[in-house]
């Protein structure tokens, strides 16, 4: 269930238990392994007190308000990050538009008119780093002195480790944007992925004897390093098993950054749809080769390549399997 925070309205009055919420709040960007608990100990606590659960997000990242200049990459578009929050299966989603008007409310306006009196909130759950209200000033011991005031209990989780790492979006991003994307899967509960549209092409690799899908991804989303990639991926219904170029094509005068996907064993023409990729490890830098035929001789190396990682490595275990 998707509500507006306008709709938003779980209280029966002061008092009235039957609709108050166990509240997680958060961007939540990627929705990784940190986000999963933290709504999950949501859902727990929702139930030991007889509570709804809710997940307030935002549609928008709060930066494209008040840093707009420093924007970051997404990991995942507002759609599936909704979609990856559904899955756990809170009573109540809510998504919000992060605008201009709201970045600059105090946080204890935030506190009493959306936590107190529209979610009737008895607990709030935030990650330990979480912050709101103008210029960041609602810190955790600033929300537990508001929440004392106003009537819920306020909760910082985490952090999350893996591999000796606090788990964070930021954290994830760097390690997508190095190319290391069995690492951003760890810390993501699944593989990192991007969905694109597909473009007609100059059919290079058709004539190399690789045919491609070339795709286009959102602008604000985030692609991992150039390179060459094995991967898996999802058309029309269908897993494929990929190898995936992103690049410039240096060997044939560069230019704009390119997304191609061959899928392994497929003949005909595909499905005209999105596609989306899900990159399982990196296999090599991008390159310049002397010679079409010579790129043609490393895409056929680099397709065995793929193909033995690809057997080498079993699907990753998406944590979140376990609640759809």
């Amino acid at each position: 269930m998707i509500d507006s925070l306008a709709q938003l309205n779980l209280s029966g009055g002061p008092g009235d238990q039957r609709r108050s919420a166990a509240v997680a709040i958060g961007f939540f960007d990627g929705v990784h392994v940190g986000h999963q608990e933290l709504v999950r100990a949501t859902l727990e606590a929702a139930r030991a007190r007889g509570l709804r659960s809710v997940v307030l997000t935002f549609a928008n990242h709060p930066a494209t308000v008040v840093r707009p200049q420093a924007v970051p990459k997404l990991i995942t578009s507002c759609a599936r990050r909704l979609e990856l929050l559904r899955r756990l299966d809170p009573d109540v989603l809510c998504v919000a538009p992060f605008d201009n008007a709201l970045s600059q409310w105090e946080p204890r306006r935030f506190c009493a008119e959306v936590l107190r009196d529209t979610a009737a909130t008895r607990t709030l759950m935030v990650g330990c780093n979480f912050v709101l209200g103008r210029d960041r000033s609602g810190t955790v011991p600033v929300l537990e002195s508001l929440g004392a005031e106003l009537g819920f209990d306020v909760v910082p989780f985490g952090p999350v480790e893996r591999d000796g790492l606090a788990v964070s979006s930021s954290e994830i991003r760097a390690q997508i944007a190095a190319g290391r994307v069995e690492r951003a899967a760890a810390f993501l509960g699944r593989p990192f992925s991007v969905t694109g549209n597909q473009l007609g092409g100059n059919q290079l690799g058709r004539k190399l004897g690789f045919p491609t899908l070339n795709l286009r991804v959102a602008e604000e989303l985030l692609l991992p390093a150039t390179g060459i990639y094995a991967a898996r991926a999802r058309l029309a219904g269908q897993a494929f098993e990929a190898a995936v170029y992103l690049g410039e094509r240096a060997t044939f005068g560069g230019g704009a950054l390119s997304l191609e996907v061959h899928l392994l064993g497929f003949s005909g023409e595909a499905d005209p749809g999105p596609v989306t990729v899900e990159f399982v490890s990196r296999v090599r830098d991008d390159a310049r080769f002397a010679s079409a035929a010579e790129l043609a001789r490393q895409i056929d190396a680099d397709v065995a390549e793929v193909r033995r990682r690809l057997r080498e490595s079993r699907p990753p275990v998406d944590e979140q399997e376990r609640l759809s």
